[in-house]
């Protein structure tokens, strides 16, 4: 008998702690199994204040660790066929997210988002003559952020970092010049070979 509540004890204390891990990071997850210098380029359009803007994204995987990977993105227009470039930084991705992450978030990974409730359909979707399957995320923003309306991602397995198409989101700081809207992320260019 003692040697069967043993047991027990150690079941319920496996689930317990494995109810407190902290979940998967799917960007992690989709980038790991990269070799170095795998790229993604994605194109970002907007409207900031009434006018157009068109951004060029391009993120390259550095280094990828048992814990963390290392991302290096560079944001750049391109006008007249000259690139300049607006911002180069560095973006370390956990291999796993806070423990008091909500499920529903996980999938979205590590992206910095309002907070609000998260939905998820499959989908396809066809970007630069290619059909990707997809699972297709919307977050519906809770009241009294920043974000005026709901945000969808096209995630899809087999693309370093997963996002294929977004919409959204659009902000609203208060000011007519401040307004964004009509924000869209597509998937551009793939460079990558598996490990």
């Amino acid at each position: 008998m003692p040697a069967r509540l043993a047991v027990t004890a150690a079941l319920i204390l496996a689930a317990a702690a494995s109810a407190a891990d902290p979940p998967a990071n799917p960007e992690y997850a989709s980038w790991a199994g990269y070799r170095p210098g795998a790229m993604v380029t994605h194109r970002l359009t907007f409207k900031l204040g009434g006018r157009v803007g068109e951004q060029i994204v391009r993120t390259v995987l550095r280094e990828v660790a048992d814990d963390r990977l290392t991302l290096a993105v560079t944001e750049s227009t391109t006008a007249g066929g000259k690139e300049t470039v607006h911002g180069r930084f560095e973006r370390a991705v956990p291999k796993l997210l806070a423990a008091d992450t909500p499920a529903g978030r996980a999938v979205l990974g590590g992206l910095d988002l309002p907070p609000g409730k998260v939905a998820a359909v499959g989908d396809e979707v066809e970007v630069g003559g290619r059909k990707y399957k997809c699972e297709r995320v919307t977050l519906t923003p809770d009241p009294g952020t920043t974000v005026t309306r709901p945000v969808v991602f096209w995630f899809a397995d087999g693309v370093p970092g997963r996002v294929v198409r977004s919409a959204g989101p659009d902000f609203d700081f208060g000011h007519p010049s401040t307004r964004m809207d009509g924000v869209k992320l597509e998937l551009v260019e793939v460079k990558a070979d598996r490990k």
